[in-house]
């Protein structure tokens, strides 16, 4: 099911995040081909998974939203297929694109906060986790390109900043698709006990 892929995507993250307290020289040295491998083509699947769900989910409505989700999905599997064929020679752009693609994915949790119908109890936080998450791709990027100076290697942090942005991402794609589908249920419940209602005839 969607909710078992959006667990593991949450458990890859989390594992890069503590691979990520390595130095830059250790995880070069040791792990830096299948370390940025998962990491991309994670972005790619996750992304995949997201688009599906919203288009199942008819919660896209628009070109604007529809061509995102398309942005999105074909962005990161080029990153992810440039990546693969060269390391060394697409690394710096794959990052470059990857993270201004996830400014453009985490803006998608607005879509789904716009188009939530059920638990309007949770609608502040949802909101509140969204400009977060959207803050922290926008954070990355600039910590990557260079504006944002920080005090270890710039790529590093980046990878901090995008492992936690992903991983409240799943969390918030989790929340999401539990919702929907608990909402669906109760719908199906609610028509089938309209259904086996008995008849009354209102006689004069």
């Amino acid at each position: 099911t969607q909710s078992t892929w959006v667990l593991m995507y949450i458990g890859l993250n989390l594992g890069l995040f503590a691979a990520n307290f390595r130095s830059q020289a250790f995880i070069e040295a040791h792990y830096y081909l299948p370390f940025h491998l998962a990491s991309f083509w994670g972005v790619f699947t996750f992304a995949s998974l997201e688009g599906f769900v919203l288009f199942s989910t008819e919660r896209l409505v628009g070109f604007v939203s529809i061509g995102a989700v398309c942005l999105t999905t074909v962005s990161t599997l080029l990153v992810a297929i440039l990546f693969s064929l060269d390391p060394h020679e697409y690394e710096v752009v794959a990052h470059v694109i990857e993270y201004t693609v996830q400014v453009v994915l985490m803006g998608l949790n607005f879509a789904f906060i716009s188009k939530n119908s059920g638990v309007t109890q949770w609608r502040t936080l949802e909101v509140l986790v969204a400009v977060a998450v959207l803050a922290l791709a926008v954070l990355q990027l600039g910590i990557y390109v260079g504006p944002v100076s920080v005090g270890t290697s710039n790529e590093r942090a980046a990878h901090f900043c995008e492992f936690v942005g992903e991983t409240a991402n799943g969390v918030f794609a989790l929340g999401f698709t539990a919702q929907f589908y608990a909402q669906t249920r109760a719908a199906i419940a609610r028509a089938l006990r309209v259904q086996n209602e008995p008849n009354v005839c209102a006689c004069a």
